[in-house]
């Protein structure tokens, strides 16, 4: 999961507007070639920026859709807004309402930036197949980021994530639904997911669930984590892949965490898999409270799409 905007992107354009705003004030006259050269600037940087997503791209760390073409499309552009602004006569004809523009734009930029996107409301798109059939690919959600400020998850919702270090050492944002809560004891078997011994009824769900977990025996985790029959919890017999048989025990919920799990569940990063580059590490399969950053509410691209997520 990751952000429609980034940092470098915002830093930019604030700073840009910044300068072409102090610029329109003092309006020094400059010479033909200052223009050029802050155009030249600008090209580079785009280069520079497209370069780093084609790559990315190819090595499949960002799979997001259009970056090459917005990175175009707002390198040129702002290389004729450069060209525009830092013509002296142009700019001298035009000051009073060029100075108007670009306060808006400042205004609006550090309105959205600063404040919306922060505590708000944030755009983000799915890159990934873990939460089919509920979010395809590629669709671009509208996550609230202001209602955790005043109340906990609840189990069923939707939430966006940064990721433990456990899922992934980068701390991408993830989205997953939201199974288990401080004090809930969660297992998988006989194709279900169960909190606190009953079987959860989950229309979601993409696919019948094809695996057993926590499994006593197999999966090793921190202290307390996992219980059983013998450790004041339940456990269920199965057979295992081996075709011996085993029992699967429950995972519980610490306070000040969170469980979660990918609609499609034979295909998902979640709980149930952290670490899944070291099987035979201590899970920890909890997402810190902290570290939840709001509440996935509607789809809106594409058009075809439009909905609230549940």
């Amino acid at each position: 999961m990751l952000a429609f905007d980034n940092a470098w992107w915002i830093t930019s354009a604030i700073g840009l507007a910044s300068l072409l705003r102090v610029w329109m004030a003092n309006l020094v006259r400059l010479p033909k070639w200052a223009s050029w050269a802050a155009a030249g600037v600008v090209l580079v940087l785009g280069i520079w920026r497209f370069l780093l997503a084609y790559h990315a791209q190819a090595m499949m760390l960002t799979p997001t859709p259009g970056v090459l073409r917005l990175t175009v499309l707002v390198t040129l552009g702002v290389m004729v807004a450069v060209l525009y602004l830092f013509d002296y006569e142009r700019a001298q004809a035009y000051k009073a309402s060029i100075l108007e523009f670009i306060d808006s734009v400042l205004i609006a930029l550090l309105l959205v930036f600063c404040i919306l996107r922060p505590f708000v409301i944030q755009a983000f798109f799915i890159p990934s197949g873990s939460m089919l059939d509920t979010l395809q690919i590629n669709d671009r959600i509208i996550v609230n980021k202001f209602v955790f400020f005043f109340r906990e998850p609840k189990h069923g919702e939707i939430i966006v994530f940064r990721a433990p270090p456990q899922a992934d050492p980068g701390k991408k944002d993830f989205i997953k639904r939201v199974i288990g809560l401080p004090g809930d004891h969660i297992s998988v078997h006989d194709q279900k997911v169960w909190r606190n011994g009953q079987p959860l009824d989950e229309p979601y769900v993409r696919e019948t669930i094809l695996y057993n977990w926590p499994v006593v025996g197999r999966d090793r985790f921190a202290p307390k984590v996992l219980v059983d029959s013998n450790t004041g919890g339940r456990d269920w017999p199965i057979i295992g892949p081996d075709g011996l048989p085993a029992k699967v025990g429950e995972v519980v919920v610490p306070k000040g965490g969170v469980l979660v799990m990918g609609d499609n569940r034979n295909d998902s990063a979640d709980s149930h898999a952290w670490p899944q580059w070291d099987p035979t590490a201590q899970r920890e399969p909890f997402v810190p409270r902290e570290n939840v950053l709001g509440e996935a509410r509607v789809i809106f691209w594409p058009l075809r799409r439009m909905r609230l997520v549940e």
